[in-house]
């Protein structure tokens, strides 16, 4: 059920991913940045919905265009929502103690954010260097990912916290058992990695100085990922190599597969970003000439 569930909002989202793309690089891309600055100044919500001279002045493709990207905008945050409470809820309905937890929808759509944000200042940091795109990606856009990352950081920190409490309270010695494993068990080390990658590193930004500064920045974004995927792995292999009987318990050692498809990950998506580097504007062309000094109608003239 939960399979079939969650095949609705995935193929949802990349079918809001696909038009999204296509109304960014679409005929708004096409405007001259004067054009566009002048309709900035007078284009409001209830302006692009209801006002028959919206068309007059953008004509009725440019209006779809615009209204299509606040609403496909608008459902990005529920999309979100819906992907990642399902499909965690298939852990959370079982009855392995760690898993079954009415914490891990909220707390991975908090993580998915928090990791989202973390590869994509990578992502942007290596682009920005590469491309000599500073002065389009500026230190500012960065400063606000990492309060977003430093907020959602902490947000996971919590749910880590509750989740030992929980098990505390519930007062359930298997539930209790899982989470003491976790901590102080044969894999303690990937539990305490995930916890200094996930809740300790972004406390630096709560500095701006910190926040300002790319390299910390970069190497944070890294260690954000690596504590997202020992956050899986504490989730998945700490929790199932010891269960309810003592004589099913297993250490786990990944084979030469394992390692082979986790790296053939690697080579799948930097290909599919290598490509979209290659074929599509890397920065939204509409929105880059709305921030460009001849958007401004005023640019190049002095007036007193």
């Amino acid at each position: 059920l939960f399979l079939i569930s969650a095949k609705f909002p995935t193929t949802t989202l990349f079918s809001r991913d696909d038009l999204f793309l296509i109304l960014e690089y679409g005929p708004i891309s096409q405007f001259s940045p004067t054009k566009l600055f002048s309709m900035k100044e007078k284009i409001t919500l209830e302006f692009l919905f209801t006002t028959a001279s919206c068309k007059k002045l953008l004509g009725p493709i440019l209006q779809f265009e615009l209204i299509s990207v606040l609403l496909l905008a608008a459902l990005a945050t529920p999309l979100v929502f819906s992907v990642h409470s399902v499909v965690i809820s298939d852990f959370a309905t079982s009855v392995i103690p760690g898993w079954h937890t009415t914490i891990f929808p909220p707390y991975f759509v908090a993580g998915a954010i928090y990791s989202g944000f973390g590869m994509v200042m990578t992502l942007s940091i290596i682009a920005r260097k590469v491309y000599n795109l500073g002065h389009i990606i500026t230190v500012e856009h960065l400063d606000k990912m990492a309060q977003i990352m430093l907020l959602t950081g902490c947000m996971v920190g919590y749910a880590y916290s509750m989740e030992f409490f929980v098990a505390w309270y519930s007062g359930n010695p298997y539930e209790s058992f899982a989470f003491v494993n976790r901590a102080l068990g044969p894999y303690w080390w990937g539990y305490w990695a995930m916890i200094f990658c996930n809740v300790v590193v972004p406390q630096f930004f709560w500095f701006e100085k910190y926040r300002r500064h790319i390299p910390f920045l970069f190497i944070t974004s890294i260690l954000v990922n690596i504590g997202m995927w020992f956050e899986r792995f504490v989730i998945v292999v700490i929790t199932l190599h010891r269960d309810f009987m003592p004589g099913a318990w297993a250490m786990y050692n990944p084979t030469m597969f394992d390692v082979a498809i986790y790296l053939g990950t690697f080579g799948l998506f930097f290909t599919g970003f290598l490509l979209f580097l290659r074929f599509l504007p890397m920065v939204s062309i509409a929105e880059a000439k709305l921030v460009l000094p001849e958007s401004n109608p005023h640019h190049g003239h002095d007036h007193e």
